[in-house]
């Protein structure tokens, strides 16, 4: 799957656009995916980040959609009550730890990528 500018990510289908951004960062060896409202999506690959993922930004609505489709009512709940919360993830037939916060006003995300995913 492209991730052209033809389309906003994490708005039509966030498990998707999601799905293929952990593909790319686990070919890249990274170890974390940031998807931050207000950056380009990124992973850290050692101790150094990459190059963005994508042309634009994440904007907090696309960051906010993420979030509707990944948390379950009980875990949207926690997130507004305590600001940040960590969920499993899973993609496939992976699992995935993630944190998942607010940070200026919006919702943002770490996906932590296992060592025999990459």
């Amino acid at each position: 799957m492209s991730l052209e500018n033809t389309r906003l990510l994490f708005i039509d289908d966030p498990l998707a656009d999601l799905a293929s951004l952990v593909s790319r960062a686990q070919d890249s060896q990274a170890s974390r995916l940031l998807l931050l409202a207000g950056k380009h999506p990124v992973c850290r690959i050692g101790d150094q980040l990459s190059p963005p993922l994508t042309e634009d930004k994440l904007h907090f609505s696309q960051t906010e959609s993420l979030a509707r489709a990944v948390l379950s009512p009980a875990q949207e709940e926690e997130l507004d009550k305590t600001g940040s919360i960590e969920i499993e993830l899973v993609l496939g037939e992976t699992h995935y730890e993630c944190s998942v916060f607010f940070g200026n006003g919006s919702h943002n995300f770490i996906v932590f990528l296992p060592e025999n995913a990459r």
